[in-house]
């Protein structure tokens, strides 16, 4: 079998996301998760992955599951009990400034005991295909035909509407989320052109 290497600086990450881990796992005792900044230098918001990742937050992002589920599962495949906990980590779109010039984002953690993560009550598409999304005759969305038939309320999108929103208004959650990269691109410092001759 062939050992795949990790990128040194998703490693370089492994102790602090342990003590992340162990925050997150005792707040998920009282059904609560934990917020952490992860610093990127600014130049790397001018470049992110297709998600609107930073090399920085890919690395804390692969750590964070590396030591969630693959550490365990290495340990399950070798006799071990099975992966304990399932991650979520959300990355929000709050940027903030952080020391020595760089710029941190939010990314809130969830951790909960595997087999235990919340499910939808209700039908499920799973169990009732009537209720998967198909394309609009146009192309232009996509609409749930059992939604449809029955006459409920759906977005421009041809999707039902959010009902619990969180705090948020619907008009907050149906914005297009923000291009990172225009955004970085507006605020990174560029080269200095002032002693520059053509």
């Amino acid at each position: 079998m062939v050992q795949l290497r990790r990128d040194p600086l998703s490693v370089h990450y492994d102790g602090y996301v342990r003590v992340i881990m162990i925050r997150a796992i005792r707040a998920s005792r009282d059904g609560k998760g934990v917020r952490v900044w992860i610093a990127s230098p600014r130049r790397e918001y001018s470049r992110p992955d297709p998600k609107g990742l930073t090399r920085h937050e890919r690395a804390f992002s692969r750590s964070s599951y590396y030591l969630i589920y693959r550490v365990p599962m290495n340990e399950y495949l070798k006799g071990g009990d099975p992966p304990a906990w399932s991650l979520k980590l959300t990355w929000t779109d709050e940027i903030r400034p952080s020391s020595g010039g760089r710029m941190a984002r939010g990314a809130n953690i969830r951790i909960f005991e595997r087999g235990r993560a919340r499910v939808r009550r209700g039908r499920s598409y799973v169990g009732d295909p009537s209720l998967r999304s198909m394309p609009t005759e146009d192309g232009s969305g996509r609409v749930i035909p059992a939604l449809v038939a029955q006459g409920a309320e759906t977005t421009a999108r041809g999707l039902p509407p959010v009902t619990e929103t969180g705090g948020r208004s619907r008009a907050e959650l149906e914005k297009p989320t923000p291009d990172f990269r225009r955004m970085a691109c507006a605020t990174a410092p560029g080269p200095d052109i002032t002693g520059l001759t053509l």
